[in-house]
């Protein structure tokens, strides 16, 4: 359901912060929620205007940083403040989110490279394989491999 002009919950108010232990019991899990800056880089057309906006509102990059990380949306904060106002983003945060997106490039294709490999095994091993999922997917539904997280 759409509702017009619907206004985000400030964090911690309506959905108050919890932490969860992860299942190797190896460090905390947050669920908080995501912020609207963070919300408004992972749309698949953000608005410019918008992007500015919060960005000017930010108080705390580097929690903002943290909390894309623990979403797992980084890439797409970088991607999406990157091209609207990079200029409204310190230089050392526009860094950090750019070293990630990098990062995840990088990684996204060696994901490829192995499925190419593994490809020509079963191609000549004479079994038909068609990819749906992992990279093949990623490449259908982003702009650029850095995208997937």
């Amino acid at each position: 359901m759409h509702i017009p002009n619907a206004k985000l919950p400030s964090p911690g108010s309506a959905f108050p912060r919890r932490s969860y232990r992860s299942p190797d019991n190896s460090s905390n899990i947050s669920l908080e929620p995501m912020s609207p800056l963070i919300l408004e880089c992972a749309r698949a057309h953000p608005d410019p205007g918008e992007l500015r906006r919060l960005s000017d509102l930010c108080s705390d990059w580097d929690d903002l940083i943290e909390s894309a990380l623990q979403q797992r949306v980084a890439p797409l904060v970088f991607w999406a403040l990157n091209r609207a106002c990079p200029d409204a983003v310190s230089p050392e945060t526009l860094a950090a989110l750019r070293n990630r997106f990098r990062q995840n490039i990088t990684r996204n294709l060696l994901y490829a490279k192995e499925l190419f490999r593994l490809l020509d095994l079963f191609g000549l091993a004479g079994i038909q394989a068609i990819p749906f999922k992992g990279p093949a997917l990623a490449w259908s539904l982003y702009e650029t491999p850095g995208l997937r997280f």
